[in-house]
């Protein structure tokens, strides 16, 4: 209800920018996730998981903003993970499908034969921003305004590292989303006339509330595609 007005009236704003140049606008971010979204809500039942395993690319966003509208938790993984970090994530989310990139295909075929949750392995092409093309129909799309999501809604699920056993999953709600939003805009007075940096993986929560309140701002979001010390300072 906040986000899509905001790229509706700015339709040819930028809205994603990485370090290489690459970039996505308002109405692009919008058209494309409405197209996903309606691919999505025709085949996963509302309120199922669907994970997401992929670098920092623009099809993140795009899946976030789609499962926002159709009401589906994206669990996000890190796309570096073992096969056994891998299996135990899509089985304790009960993942539906996961989105991936080509070169953990074999990872996630494999894992689906462990998972019996998972229906569906979804490779993204590799041209960005549209590596999710042959998951949408040109000509079909779903209306994100239609069924906002409550502040109750678990909107994404998160992963520990695993580093001192096995994964733990922890659901955020839409709400808290909002509240990030909400405090960090009031607290340093942010505007849209500001810039955020994102120096993080995609996968990270962080990212997406700092995704989020640029969106709400109308102010461009700026993102490494790895992070670096060095170039983050430059």
């Amino acid at each position: 209800e906040t986000l899509v007005p905001v790229l509706l009236e700015k339709p040819h704003a930028v809205v994603i920018q990485f370090e290489d140049g690459a970039s996505l606008t308002a109405e692009a971010l919008l058209a494309r996730a409405e197209q996903f979204a309606a691919y999505v809500s025709k085949r996963v039942p509302r309120g199922t998981p669907i994970a997401v395993a992929m670098g920092n690319r623009a099809e993140f966003f795009i899946i976030w903003l789609a499962l926002l509208g159709t009401g589906h938790p994206m669990v996000n993984m890190n796309p570096a993970l073992t096969q056994t970090e891998a299996e135990h994530m899509l089985r304790d989310s009960r993942s539906a499908w996961v989105l991936a990139e080509q070169q953990t295909s074999q990872l996630f075929r494999s894992a689906q034969t462990k998972c019996p949750d998972l229906s569906e392995v979804l490779i993204l092409g590799e041209q960005e921003p549209d590596g999710l093309l042959a998951f949408c129909d040109e000509d079909d799309s779903f209306d994100l305004l239609s069924a906002p999501p409550s502040i109750h809604d678990t909107t994404f699920i998160t992963y520990t590292s695993g580093t001192t056993g096995m994964p733990k999953g922890c659901a955020h709600l839409q709400g808290e989303t909002c509240r990030y939003v909400d405090v960090v805009g009031r607290l340093y007075d942010l505007r849209s006339t500001d810039s955020f940096l994102n120096p993080l993986q995609f996968f990270y929560g962080d990212s997406i509330w700092l995704f989020a309140l640029s969106l709400k701002l109308g102010a461009p979001f700026v993102s490494m595609r790895k992070f670096s010390v060095n170039r983050f300072w430059s």
